[in-house]
């Protein structure tokens, strides 16, 4: 049978290794949570742009197109 102080230094074994693992899941997560945050930005940005291209695409549609598709002055004059 083991005695109190072999008990008591394996359970503070245990209780280091424990809070070590605790440490590195906690410094996993919070990085997987930046990560997410990142994800989250860039998705919105793609949102954003597709649909500043869905609405240039009904503009050109509906012919209020904001560029300029006029033949260049020089364009067939050879």
């Amino acid at each position: 049978m083991k005695t109190a102080e072999e008990r008591l230094a394996r359970l503070e074994e245990e209780n280091w290794f424990l809070q070590d693992k605790l440490r590195q899941l906690d410094e996993a997560m919070l990085e997987q949570q930046k990560q997410i945050d990142r994800l989250e930005r860039a998705l919105a940005d793609a949102g954003s742009a597709v649909e500043r291209l869905r609405a240039s695409l009904e503009a050109l549609g509906e012919g209020k197109s904001q560029l300029s598709f006029e033949e260049p002055p020089h364009y067939g004059k050879w």
